[in-house]
């Protein structure tokens, strides 16, 4: 399966919120984030269309920057079947 690579659009955020959506329809997977007003396109790829899984992964490739800490809370699935995850450390 095709990684899902953001390069068309930055979401800087400054605060300790903000909401983030993943939206698959068929085989096409789009990431978008809220500004504020809208959800706004961060970038899409090809999926297969068998079961999802979706790993959150999160980083900074900022030279100057510190660590980056991010907390997913509020999740939400619109599915009709979902297996709850599997949470390791």
């Amino acid at each position: 399966m095709a990684g899902f690579q953001v390069t068309t659009e930055v979401a800087v955020k400054a605060d300790t919120g903000g909401k983030l959506r993943l939206v698959r329809s068929g085989s096409k997977l789009t990431g978008l984030f809220h500004n504020g007003s809208m959800f706004v396109p961060l970038g899409n790829t090809t999926v297969l269309t068998n079961a999802a899984r979706f790993v959150l992964v999160v980083g900074s490739n900022y030279a100057g920057g510190g660590a980056v800490h991010v907390a997913f809370d509020n999740f939400k699935v619109n599915a009709t079947t979902t297996c709850p995850p599997q949470l390791r450390h």
